[in-house]
């Protein structure tokens, strides 16, 4: 009776080691020591340490490119406020990272543009959940730039993850061949 106590608290100490580790790798926090033994229970937990490892690993490219994107990539919330972005924003629309997650889209959308941005992100993204569209950004320091956005939606939080490149030099070209098709006829 005493080595039946014994090996079930054994066991069960065991198990809820791992069950903890489960529930750390599920939030994103480092594990427990790894658990010794060539048991059942041990070798999950290593598949557990290693999935953790591949995990992280995984974050920390993801990470790198979305800190070191030219284009802006962002998260937008449905009622039109910034809830995380990269630091290309300051490059790109003057503005601090700080400073953008403190703002909306609208806020910085040119007057004209407001209402058809206002449509686009409230709009049926389609079957592929995505769409693509066009405004003006006025940036801190007053100029404009013309913002291409690529749009997709999660359905479970309704959030809006966008990426924006600047078109600003591609409008201006566009411009000057309607300028000078005009001219020359």
């Amino acid at each position: 009776i005493l080595l039946a106590i014994y090996f079930s608290k054994d066991i069960t100490s065991r198990l809820t080691i791992l069950a903890d580790n489960a529930d750390r790798l599920a939030k994103e926090k480092e594990l427990n020591p790894q658990l010794a033994g060539n048991d059942e229970i041990a070798q999950l937990d290593r598949v557990f340490h290693v999935t953790a490892m591949a995990l992280d690993e995984a974050r920390h490219k993801e990470r790198a490119v979305f800190d070191n994107s030219q284009d802006v990539v962002c998260v937008v919330s449905p009622d039109g406020s910034f809830t995380s972005m990269n630091p290309a924003s300051e490059k790109m629309f003057g503005y601090s990272k700080e400073e953008m997650l403190e703002r909306s889209l609208y806020s910085i959308t040119q007057q004209d543009d407001q209402q058809q941005t206002r449509d686009a992100l409230n709009s049926d993204f389609g079957a592929q959940g995505r769409l693509n569209f066009e405004n003006r950004i006025v940036k801190k320091d007053g100029s404009v730039i013309n913002v291409l956005w690529s749009a997709s939606r999660s359905k479970d939080d309704l959030m809006t993850y966008c990426i924006a490149h600047d078109i600003t030099s591609r409008k201006e070209l566009e411009q000057l061949k309607q300028e000078f098709l005009a001219m020359v006829s």
